[in-house]
């Protein structure tokens, strides 16, 4: 997806009319409140992926090299998240609103591994090789893209099963 040939967006967020897409070509994290319609440039960050949170369009997370950066500022700034992952995080999703906790964050490392938190970082299950799409469809659910295959699984990352691949 593209800003009218302006920009390459290699990440896409949102919550209602809140967008946030991220410029694989500059790093610059662009923000529309319209639902894309208009956009403005937020924070420029060396991010692989990020994600809003459901249940407040002004927190953000993003993925880097060295960790986890939080905005909570509508993208305008990040810092450090608080609590780590023992290993840094490709790409990230929150929990989607209905689970047990709105805003619990899930995601994969660049071995595949899936680390979720709630109180504190725990991983599940093996590794799958390096991400380049995931998403959770619930506290159980996962859906994740590694090379050529589309995976799943439904016991929280215990185990993964082929959807869609050779």
């Amino acid at each position: 997806m593209s800003l009218g040939g302006q920009s390459d967006f290699h990440g896409l967020t949102a919550v209602d009319d809140r967008v946030y897409g991220l410029d694989s070509a500059t790093g610059a994290v662009m923000r529309s409140d319209d639902a894309g319609g208009t956009w403005q440039q937020a924070a420029s960050l060396p991010a692989r992926d990020l994600d809003v949170d459901p249940a407040d369009p002004d927190r953000i997370v993003a993925t880097t090299a060295e960790g986890l950066l939080v905005s909570t500022d509508g993208a305008l700034t990040f810092s450090p998240a608080e609590k780590q992952p023992p290993r840094p995080l490709v790409v990230v999703d929150h929990l989607p609103p209905g689970g047990e906790e709105a805003t619990a964050l899930v995601g994969l490392d660049a071995a595949g591994v899936l680390w979720h938190f709630k109180e504190a970082w725990a991983s599940a299950g093996p590794e799958n090789g390096e991400p380049s799409a995931f998403t959770a469809v619930d506290e159980d659910t996962y859906l994740a893209a590694f090379g050529t295959h589309v995976v799943r699984t439904n016991d929280g990352g215990r185990t993964w099963e082929p959807i869609v691949g050779p």
